[in-house]
C-alpha cells in the first residue's frame, strides 16, 4: 500500500474561540494534547514514509506553546507544512516566524457573518505584538 502524500492532523482540541457551529468546541476540549516528543516521533515516521506535506490544525494550533518546535520537526523530516487557523492568535512576532517556512500557512478570515455564530464571550481582537 502506498503512503499518503499529505496528512492533516489536529495537534490540539483547545481553541481560543467558541464558535457555535464547531463540533470541536464541545467534544475535543476535554482531551489532553499529545506531548511534544510524541508528535516529533510521529513526524519522523511520516518522513520515513515519504509523506510530503503535513497540515496542522486543531482546535487552534496557536494555543500550543510548542507550535514552532512542531513545525521545526516537520521541516527537519523533509516535509512541507501548512496550517489552518482562525488567525486571532497570530502576532507580528509569530507571523514573521511563519514566513520563514517553505509553505505559507492558511488562515480563515472571520467576517461579520461569522461573528453572529460565535458565542459572545469569545469575540476577540487579533493578538498584539
Amino acid at each position: 500500500m502506498a503512503s499518503p502524500r499529505s496528512v492533516d492532523i489536529s495537534v490540539t482540541g483547545r481553541c481560543n474561540l467558541k464558535c457555535g457551529y464547531c463540533f470541536y468546541a464541545d467534544e475535543m476540549t476535554e482531551l489532553a494534547d499529545l506531548p511534544t516528543e510524541r508528535w516529533l516521533s510521529f513526524f519522523e515516521e511520516l518522513g520515513a514514509l515519504a509523506v510530503q506535506t503535513v497540515c496542522l490544525s486543531g482546535g487552534e494550533a496557536f494555543t500550543r506553546p510548542d507550535l514552532f518546535e512542531l513545525i521545526d520537526g516537520i521541516i527537519d523530516n523533509r516535509m512541507r507544512y501548512s496550517m489552518l487557523s482562525n488567525g486571532t492568535l497570530i502576532s507580528e512576532k509569530n507571523h514573521r516566524s511563519l514566513l520563514k517556512g517553505e509553505t505559507p500557512p492558511e488562515a480563515g478570515l472571520h467576517t461579520g457573518q461569522h461573528r453572529r455564530v460565535m458565542r459572545r464571550d469569545t469575540q476577540q481582537k487579533p493578538a498584539a505584538g
